[in-house]
Order: C-alpha cells, then sequence, then structure tokens
C-alpha cells in the first residue's frame, strides 16, 4: 500500500500467471474505488519515491517477468502523475486502425493497433517526429502503455497542447 495526500493506492497480486492490479481509492470516501492500473504478475509492495510509485515483486516472479511480456526483473515504475491524475484521449482516424509504435515517430515499429473510437489512458507525452493527423499537425506523442506510442493528433483530448506529464528520457 502506498498514500498519497488524498489517494491511497493498493497493490493486487492475482497469480503468477495473470496481471496484478494496482487500484487507487480516495481517502475518506469509504471505499470508493478510483481507478484502476494492470501491473505485471506477482506485485508485492508499492513505494513512492521522488514522485514515482514503484512495484515491488515476488521473489519467485523472475521467469515470469524477465523471460515473458515485462522485460525487467524485481521493480518497475511510472510516474506518479501519470497514474494518480491518469488522462485519457479518444483515438479518431475517421475508420481505420491507429498504428502504436514503439518509439515517438513513424520510423519506429508497429507494435499494436488501436481501433478508431477506442479510449486511450495517456500516461505520459514526449515531443518526437512531427506529424499530421485528424487533430491537426504537431510533434507531441502520447504513450499509452510501455513502450506504446500514438501521435497526439489522432487523439481527441480536449486540448491542442500536452495534457499529460512529460515521459522520463
Amino acid at each position: 500500500m502506498a498514500m498519497t495526500a488524498d489517494r491511497v493506492i493498493y497493490s493486487q497480486s492475482c497469480g503468477r500467471t495473470n496481471d496484478s492490479k494496482l487500484i487507487t481509492y480516495t481517502k475518506g470516501t469509504n471505499g470508493t474505488q478510483v481507478d484502476s492500473m494492470v501491473a505485471p504478475p506477482m506485485s508485492e509492495g508499492l513505494a513512492i519515491i521522488n514522485n514515482s510509485l514503484y512495484v515491488s515483486f515476488e521473489s519467485g516472479a523472475k521467469p515470469y517477468l524477465s523471460g515473458g511480456k515485462y522485460p525487467l526483473y524485481h521493480l518497475y515504475y511510472s510516474p506518479l502523475g501519470s497514474f494518480i491524475n491518469r488522462v485519457t484521449g479518444v483515438v479518431n482516424t475517421s475508420g481505420i486502425n491507429l498504428n502504436v509504435r514503439s518509439g515517438p515517430g513513424t520510423s519506429y515499429s508497429i507494435v499494436d493497433q488501436v481501433a478508431d473510437g477506442t479510449k486511450v489512458t495517456i500516461r505520459c507525452q514526449i515531443k518526437g517526429e512531427t506529424v499530421t493527423g485528424t487533430y491537426g499537425t504537431s510533434n507531441l506523442w502520447d504513450q499509452i502503455g510501455e513502450g506504446k506510442y500514438v501521435s497526439d493528433t489522432y487523439v481527441y483530448t480536449g486540448s491542442d497542447g500536452q495534457v499529460a506529464p512529460t515521459c522520463a528520457p
């Protein structure tokens, strides 16, 4: 468990092969859940250090983390602001799927696709290649998952500028 001024964050492990959940509650609301976030399997503890949320894992988690879809060992972190004050947007591509890239530019490999109309959570934003899309021309890219970036020009956030914290280099 970790706490901020107004939130309580719990880690819920769901076994060796299932993703864990990080669940946020607002303090003083008799257990009203505010949000949740997926974390790698076998989460064990939480800490907030230098405005980042760190998740530690059981010692037996190594085979599931380092050899699986999560390239890490015992520690995982997310900028606290991107977890506590999560920003969402809606993909608008006029009916086609949006390519998700491994970095902030079209020269990065395609790692996934997001369907038009999908609500995405923007973890952080970073400047990269300038792209023209549904909402104009910009060099702002949205990180929607670990190693997953989409051009902000295809995501409706209600703003023309940056709406989430800057991604750590």
